[in-house]
């Protein structure tokens, strides 16, 4: 026989022994008025019918035992008194039955251990993890229970491949055994809690694979005993982006924390010996119900502890650090390609993908990894760079076609700003049109247009930003752990929609509207620019005399703006100096440059920014605040210990 939910199991089998607990319970404590703590005398008979068990709550309890708090429905029967008995009264009441059992191929010993009447005051509204005993763990509690996982299990003396999740020792420690199996196509794996006889892939052994000179599999129908895996071996956990390691993880999770959930679904269903995980799950718990809603939460769980446990905080943190800054020192054209090749890296050290590993960096608030290893409506674009401080949680720069025809159908504001020609939708984002930012694109790229070299790396200057809005509810609260249902890391199955954040992009419909007003100025600007000297000194006295005719800059102006001496600036603009980077970058924010001169600067006196963390973030000061004053400048210097900007005591305004 089926059961539809745990409490029809209970209400099924145990029903008399409830409704002996309660009379008992009823008998001893109710005195025909109501009930009392000690024991009372009815001067009527009284008797219990028709219980229903309305909900319960379970405990985990030491190895397979269990607690159950069973909060029943029943009639209370009062007789009348003399010698022929009749129904006095009858009235319904709620009573909560607590009891034990063992859970382990079948619930077994069932023992009641108090009866009480139901106090409405001391329960929370049931859930469907409290029936079922999946355990109720929350979004901000995911690193905590994988770092927990992985340092149970891989602390003592493990053999490591690099930092691959060692699961033969786990699977060995837990007692699962796995096979390779002919799953439909939309499973990806199953976890069995029923014996049952399937269909599975056998290996050759390892002597007959040298004879033969290749490994070989057979297919064989197999006893498969409760506690065994089966992986899909062309569908994974996290989709294209997965592996057969991702779908090991998974199950391992689901073994760790669903045991006593699998001997429940077993108690309802002696029909059902397995536990599906669907390659395309349901997306939202909302409508569902009881075992059906239990199930979606156990899958949630096993979704986002898998890729934890594979790439633990910890580890993934300190490698990634490492892995970023060794090819910081390799040439790179991008500094997206940095990004690229630390996710790519790092996918190899965790025998995952580096789509895997870019989606673990996203998780851990990586944000600069969004912009790397791009794959939107079949398309690979470029990556791009940008300052993280300008993304919000679920916010993003990429748009996919779907998503932005939608926009501007939808959104009267979004078609505005597209149809005045200052935007411009580039492969996968919407920028402002102009020269410094889009080109045509060549013949290879996607697309009519593709951005330059500098919007690349500078997209939060000149792209629109959007707000994922997702048509369920996200329960984890973390965006990236719906990202493993995904054929293409940024593509549309992440959301209904993305919208426009006008007030979140005023700076850059701003800046669009100024660049609009300057069109006419932009061939003085690279006029300016072409005509600049090819010596440092050169280039800088070029400036002051530019600048002194519009803005009256001399060096004692020059001084009051850097700290730096009146006679030092001008040494540095009649002969060849070795200038420091601050004074340098001084200079740029001092003269307010376009951030087009000031690069130019910084490599005549320099050989361009360091690749360190302070000349990346020089670099972004000077592209984003070359308006401020340098105090201002060094104010943000100071916060980040880097070294201060000129003189910066001597600094009057």
């Amino acid at each position: 026989m089926a059961y539809t939910d745990f409490k029809s199991y209970i209400q099924d089998k145990y029903e008399r022994r409830l409704t002996t607990y309660i009379e008992e319970f009823v008998n001893l404590k109710h005195d025909g008025i109501g009930f009392h703590s000690y024991s009372v005398l009815s001067v009527c008979d009284q008797k219990v019918e028709n219980v229903k068990v309305k909900y319960m709550v379970c405990h985990d309890d030491l190895g397979p035992m269990i607690r159950m708090d069973i909060h029943c429905e029943a009639d209370l029967v009062t007789m009348s008194l003399g010698t022929n008995k009749t129904v006095a009264d009858r009235k319904t009441k709620w009573f909560t039955v607590y009891a034990n059992a063992i859970l382990a191929n079948g619930l077994k010993d069932f023992c009641v251990t108090d009866v009480e009447e139901y106090n409405p005051n001391t329960f929370e509204k049931p859930g469907a993890l409290d029936e079922y005993l999946v355990p109720y763990i929350y979004s901000d509690q995911l690193e905590d229970e994988a770092e927990d996982f992985y340092e149970f299990y891989c602390s003592g003396p493990v053999i490591f491949d690099a930092w691959i999740l060692p699961v033969g020792q786990i699977l060995g420690e837990m007692g699962v055994e796995y096979y390779e199996a002919p799953l439909p196509k939309n499973v990806f794996g199953r976890m069995y809690f029923n014996p049952s006889f399937e269909d599975v892939y056998e290996y050759d052994s390892y002597m007959i694979q040298r004879l033969k000179g290749k490994k070989e599999r057979h297919l064989v129908n197999k006893e498969i005993k409760a506690g065994t895996m089966l992986v899909n071996s062309d569908a994974y956990f996290m989709g294209d982006v997965g592996s057969t390691l991702n779908t090991i993880a998974h199950e391992i999770i689901h073994w760790e924390k669903h045991q006593k959930f699998f001997e429940i679904l077993s108690l309802l269903n002696e029909d059902e010996t397995s536990l599906s995980c669907a390659v395309d799950p349901e997306m939202s718990p909302e409508h569902l119900e009881g075992v059906q809603k239990a199930l979606w939460w156990a899958e949630w769980q096993a979704n986002a502890l898998a890729p934890r446990i594979l790439m633990p905080r910890t580890i993934f943190t300190g490698m990634f650090s490492q892995i970023y800054n060794e090819q910081r020192q390799t040439p790179y054209f991008h500094s997206g390609e940095i990004m690229e090749r630390t996710l790519d890296k790092l996918g190899m050290c965790f025998g995952v993908s580096k789509y895997a590993a870019k989606l673990r960096a996203l998780q851990l608030g990586y944000k600069c990894a969004e912009g790397a290893l791009l794959s939107v409506d079949g398309h690979y674009h470029p990556p791009f760079t940008f300052n993280p401080e300008a993304l919000d949680d679920y916010q993003t720069f990429i748009l996919d076609r779907e998503n932005y025809e939608k926009n501007y159908k939808n959104n009267a504001e979004f078609a505005q700003l597209v149809d005045s020609g200052k935007f411009l939708y580039v492969g996968c984002l919407v920028c402002i049109n102009d020269p410094l930012y889009v080109r045509p694109a060549k013949k290879y790229e996607p697309g009519e247009y593709a951005l330059t070299d500098y919007a690349l790396e500078n997209v939060d200057e000149c792209c629109l930003k959007f707000t994922r809005n997702f048509e369920t509810v996200n329960s984890s609260g973390d965006f990236y752990n719906q990202c493993y249902l995904n054929h293409d890391v940024n593509a549309i199955a992440f959301c209904e929609s993305k919208t426009i954040e006008y007030e979140d992009n005023q700076d850059v419909i701003k800046q669009a509207e100024e660049l609009d007003k300057i069109d006419d100025e932009i061939d003085r600007i690279l006029e300016i620019y072409e005509k600049l000297p090819k010596a440092f000194h050169l280039t800088l006295d070029a400036h002051m005399e530019r600048l002194k005719k519009s803005n009256k800059m001399t060096n004692l102006e020059l001084e009051c703006r850097t700290g730096i001496t009146e006679r030092y600036i001008r040494q540095m603009r009649k002969e060849k100096t070795n200038v420091s980077p601050e004074y340098v970058y001084a200079i740029c924010i001092g003269l307010h440059l376009h951030p087009l001169f000031s690069d130019d600067l910084v490599e005549k006196a320099c050989g361009g920014y360091s690749t360190d963390k302070a000349g990346i973030f020089a670099k972004y000061l000077i592209h984003h605040h070359f308006h401020e004053s340098l105090k201002l400048v060094n104010q943000k210097l100071a916060k980040k210990n880097y070294p201060l900007w000129g003189v910066d005591e001597k600094i009057v305004s």
